[in-house]
């Protein structure tokens, strides 16, 4: 579910979240048994297993590159897997979706970090280098 609130890329997480949350989803957990009777889609604890398997396997080549985001969302997700959560043991779409928000947001804060310490050493030097 895309909010209006969002910005185009917040949006864009979104979609690709609900697309990965289609893509664990394979027991269909959620839907309606009646008109009446609708519940939100949601994880089972064996696919929340799985899916934390796969993400936290070393040997997958294709997510080591993208380690740092991967683990925060797992830890996300586990956080969500709590039995105090809105779902208890199972995670809902809206809590998967935003498990890996968070995790884009904190991974993001890290690299900007990252990349401002990167900048401020290079001024520095070359405040050095215009001082000698």
């Amino acid at each position: 579910m895309v909010y209006c609130f969002q910005t185009d890329e917040e949006a864009e997480i979104t979609v690709k979240a609900e697309e990965l949350f289609g893509s664990v989803n394979v027991d269909k957990g959620g839907g309606c048994l009646d008109m009446i009777m609708c519940q939100a889609p949601k994880l089972s604890k064996s696919e929340i297993m799985l899916l934390l398997r796969i993400l936290r396997d070393e040997k997958r080549s294709s997510l080591r590159n993208e380690k740092v985001l991967v683990d925060k969302f797992a830890d996300r997700l586990k956080e969500a897997h709590k039995d105090d959560s809105e779902a208890g043991h199972q995670i809902t779409m809206d809590e998967f979706t935003s498990s890996l928000l968070g995790a884009t947001a904190e991974y993001m804060k890290v690299v900007v970090d990252l990349m401002a310490h990167e900048c401020t050493d290079e001024y520095s030097k070359m405040d050095a280098d215009l001082a000698n």
